[in-house]
């Protein structure tokens, strides 16, 4: 990543929901609720897209300078609540890519019947978010991870 702490570009955001979209859906196209958040083909405002009103962002309906992190619901084929998460890196202005299962707070009590139903999801989840992540950072795309990396590297050439 050259710049990393850059801001977004369309050209990513496009390449970051493909990613998405490939791994969360791969016998097809996503739900029609997802394709409605996608942002239109080609060039777009960034800012624009993130402050519309399909987009969750906290705090709510914060104009683009005070967002601190924005959410795409698009699901994957067996859970819906999948999400493209967007953070601002710290001390910065630029967002990291994540994804976020959602389904952390999701339990059912132990020995219940829907238990090894729970945990197959959860475990599907993990591994279409671990997918997506792996392909952005191969992208080098603005994770969390290649921040982190960036970090890391810039401490090591300055000792």
């Amino acid at each position: 990543m050259t710049e990393p702490l850059a801001p977004l570009t369309a050209e990513q955001i496009h390449l970051a929901i493909s990613v998405f979209l490939r791994h969360a859906y791969p016998d097809g196209a996503p739900s029609p609720a997802a394709a409605d958040l996608l942002p239109p083909d080609g060039e777009f405002s960034v800012e624009q897209w993130l402050t519309g009103t399909m987009i969750e962002r906290t705090p709510l309906d914060a104009p683009y300078g005070e967002i601190k992190t924005a959410s795409i619901r698009l699901g994957n084929a067996t859970y819906p609540h999948m999400k493209l998460r967007l953070a601002r890196a710290p001390k910065s202005e630029a967002f990291l890519l994540s994804v976020d299962s959602h389904d952390a707070m999701l339990a059912v009590p132990a020995g219940s019947p829907e238990e090894a139903m729970l945990e197959q999801l959860k475990m599907h989840n993990a591994t279409v978010g671990q997918a997506i992540q792996t392909e952005w950072d191969q992208a080098d795309l603005p994770t969390e991870r290649n921040h982190m990396r960036h970090l890391i590297a810039q401490r090591k050439a300055g000792q």
